[in-house]
C-alpha cells in the first residue's frame, strides 16, 4: 500500500485491490471508483465546513464521484443530507463510496430536479470552474468565464435556503471573487444583486501543477481576466488562492 498525503485533512491511500480516500478526523473512508475523480481543491471545503460545525439539513450540489461534502455533512450530524450531481455515473460511484446509507442522492443538473418544496439550512457546492474555450470534463468546465455554475447557483440558491440558512462554495479567485479581474461584475456584486451579502471566511495558495487542466488554460484565463497576475511559488509555477466565500440572504431593514 503506497500513501499521499492530499492535504493536512486526508489520506489517499493505494493498495491492489483499488484507491480510497481517508479522514481520520472524521473516521470516515471513501472508496474511489476506478477512473474516478479526486476532489483535491475540494477537501479545503470539506476541512473548513468540519471546523466550522454543520446543524440542520443540508444540499450538496455537484457532490463528485466520491461525495466527499455530503459524506462529511453526515458525519458530522447534519440532519438531513442531500447530494446531486448531473451525472448518472458520478451518482453511482458516490452512493458506493462510503458506508452511510442516510444520504438522499439525486440525479440533477444543480437545483433542476430539487424537490421545490424543500428548504435547506445550508448549501455547500465545489462548482465546476474552469475557464475553457471549449466544453472539457464534466469535473473542470465551468463555461468560457469558468463562473457557469457558480452563477446558477447564486441564482437559484435563495428558493432553496431557509431564511437563515447559507451557500458557502469554493471559487478561484482570478474568477473575481470579491474584486474585478475583468470588465464583468465580481461575484460578490452579483451576489448583492441577489439579494445576499457575500464573504471569504477562509481562502488557501494553490500552485498550478505542470501538465494539469489549469496549465494547459492558462493563456485563455489570462485573456478572460486580464487584470488578474497570477504569483509564483518557489518552482516558478504560478500560483493563485482558494477562496471559500459564504452567502448569506440579506434581510431588509425594518424587516422582521
Amino acid at each position: 500500500m503506497r500513501k499521499e498525503a492530499m492535504s493536512e485533512f486526508a489520506v489517499l491511500h493505494k493498495t491492489d485491490t483499488g484507491d480510497y480516500l481517508r479522514i481520520d478526523s472524521l473516521d470516515l473512508t471513501l472508496r474511489i471508483c476506478k477512473g474516478g475523480y479526486i476532489p483535491r481543491s475540494g477537501l479545503y471545503l470539506a476541512a473548513h465546513l468540519s471546523q466550522r460545525g454543520v446543524q440542520g439539513e443540508v444540499l450538496d450540489v455537484g457532490t463528485g464521484d466520491t461525495g466527499l461534502l455530503a459524506y462529511c455533512m453526515a458525519k458530522l450530524n447534519a440532519r438531513r443530507v442531500m447530494a446531486c450531481d448531473i451525472n448518472p455515473g458520478t451518482i453511482e460511484c458516490a452512493r458506493t463510496a462510503g458506508d452511510n446509507q442516510a444520504i438522499d442522492w439525486l440525479i440533477s443538473d444543480v437545483f433542476a430536479n430539487i424537490p421545490k418544496n424543500y428548504r435547506f439550512d445550508l448549501i455547500v457546492s465545489n462548482p465546476p470552474q474552469l475557464p475553457m474555450p471549449i466544453q472539457g470534463a464534466l469535473h473542470d468546465y465551468g463555461g468560457p468565464g469558468g463562473r457557469a455554475t457558480i452563477l446558477r447557483l447564486i441564482s437559484g440558491a435563495r428558493r432553496f435556503l431557509k431564511d437563515s440558512g447559507s451557500l458557502v462554495m469554493l471559487c478561484f479567485d482570478f474568477l473575481g471573487v470579491d474584486e474585478r479581474w475583468s470588465a464583468t461584475p465580481s461575484l460578490e456584486e452579483i451576489a448583492v444583486d441577489h439579494g445576499f451579502t457575500l464573504k471569504v471566511v477562509a481562502q488557501h495558495e494553490k500552485s498550478v501543477k505542470p501538465g494539469g487542466q489549469t496549465e494547459k488554460h492558462l493563456p485563455w484565463i489570462k485573456a478572460v481576466y486580464p487584470l488578474y497576475q497570477f504569483k509564483e511559488d518557489k518552482e516558478n509555477n504560478p500560483v493563485h488562492l482558494i477562496q471559500i466565500v459564504e452567502l448569506k440572504w440579506q434581510k431588509k431593514q425594518g424587516a422582521f
